[in-house]
């Protein structure tokens, strides 16, 4: 049992020097991106969300919510933002380095399924869709009130200064790679202490693995605004227990903070719900087209 717990250290410990460096530069770019100012337009918007959703954070999904409440970006711009993100996911695969060819693959596969996804739902809903681009000043995750950012598992007072807005990104990277490595240390513990109790075998029956479901069971786990949940989706991926089918379904239906703050900001109940349909279906619609390539593989 102790080696199980050691293992999960180590692993954990090996990780967090990559860890550390993957937020220090997306503090860095954030922070000098502060003042810039994006334009939501009709024929972009699908494009340029599925772009910012890769990197690795949820402000601008939550960004992206609070201007549909304004609406300000179409539909198809806020889900092609929803399933680009990915949260935490991504560190965490920086910090193996035998990974780049699942880094690649889950990249390219988000952004084209954002940029498809997204102008897809446009041209379905373009006459009901009255939008006024408006500039976007990015005040990133500052708009989220201490409650919703406690909901998602930041704490409330650093979520304030979260990525863009923070002052010192030294100690910014190293406080959020401490954060990331801390779920990361009790998802491996978890699964380590699951493996020797109980078996490999027992835990993939669980997930249902080599089943046509687990991808449907993935998505709606990615659905859980936390984002302790991406890194737990990864973490199984890596233990054998989902298939990368699966991981990629979890992944997409994914969207950090952003579907809380679109249930706070936007009053409509009956949009909001069409706007989780639609990012959950999209997530499994793309975890069984890699299901099926899978199997053709």
């Amino acid at each position: 049992m102790w080696e199980a717990i050691l293992d999960a250290f180590l692993d954990t410990l090996k990780a967090l020097p990559v860890l550390y460096l993957v937020y220090l530069l997306v503090a860095f770019f954030s922070h000098k991106n502060c003042s810039k100012k994006l334009f939501s337009k009709r024929a972009t918007g699908p494009l340029v969300a599925s772009a910012l959703g890769q990197i690795p954070q949820c402000g601008f999904s939550s960004a992206m919510a609070d201007l549909y409440s304004k609406k300000a970006i179409t539909v198809g711009t806020l889900v092609a933002v929803f399933i680009a993100t990915s949260d935490e996911a991504l560190p965490l695969m920086f910090s193996r380095p035998d990974q780049w060819l699942t880094i690649l693959l889950v990249v390219g596969i988000k952004f084209v399924a954002a940029v498809a996804c997204g102008y897809l739902i446009d041209l379905i809903l373009y006459k009901r869709q009255k939008v006024e681009p408006v500039a976007i000043t990015e005040k990133c995750e500052c708009e989220i009130s201490h409650e919703e950012a406690e909901k998602a598992g930041h704490s409330s007072h650093a979520h304030c200064h979260d990525h863009c807005c923070a002052d010192n990104i030294f100690l910014h990277a190293l406080k959020h790679a401490l954060s990331i490595a801390l779920y990361m240390l009790i998802a491996s513990i978890i699964i380590n202490l699951l493996v020797y109790f109980i078996g490999l075998d027992t835990i993939q029956t669980i997930f249902v693995t080599d089943s046509a479901f687990q991808p449907l069971l993935l998505a709606l786990m990615g659905l859980i605004p936390n984002c302790a949940v991406s890194v737990l989706i990864v973490e199984l991926f890596f233990s054998n227990v989902i298939t990368f089918s699966s991981m990629i379904a979890g992944l997409c239906s994914g969207a950090g903070l952003g579907m809380i703050v679109l249930f706070t900001k936007n009053k409509n109940l009956k949009q909001n719900l069409g706007i989780l349909g639609l990012t959950f279906a999209s997530a499994v619609a793309v975890g069984y087209i890699c299901f099926l390539i899978e199997l053709a593989l």
